[in-house]
């Protein structure tokens, strides 16, 4: 399947940031997910994942539908509801900043809103 290989690619990387010799490099690292493919494998299985924990326990037909239609599809707006159900998905806390300079004040400060999700 499709997701297998984003799922490899993803454990093959995160596995050499710990390799004894000559481990991943912050700049490669970042490098590796600033390229189109990387991102995008990366991108589409985590839409999967959390697709999946969105449908888990028999859901209702409209959760099924909202995931099919608008959380599994490449180029869809993730929202609030996704990075709920992906942080509770994968247990792992997350952090947004919002890059719409709608935390900036009005004397024109370069300030930004950020907000956390918890699992």
């Amino acid at each position: 399947m499709v997701f297998e290989d984003a799922l490899d690619h993803l454990v093959e990387t995160v596995s050499a940031i710990n390799r004894p010799t000559n481990p991943l490099t912050q700049e490669s690292l970042v490098s590796t997910f600033r390229d189109d493919v990387a991102s995008n494998l990366l991108v589409m299985l985590l839409r999967f994942i959390t697709a999946a924990d969105g449908m888990y326990d028999d859901p209702p037909a409209s959760t099924e539908l909202f995931c099919r239609r608008l959380v599994e599809p490449m180029g869809e707006e993730s929202d609030h509801i996704h990075i709920v159900a992906l942080t509770e998905a994968l247990t792992v806390p997350c952090r947004v900043v919002y890059l719409d300079r709608s935390g900036a004040d009005m004397g024109g400060g370069g300030g930004v809103r950020s907000r956390r999700y918890h699992p």
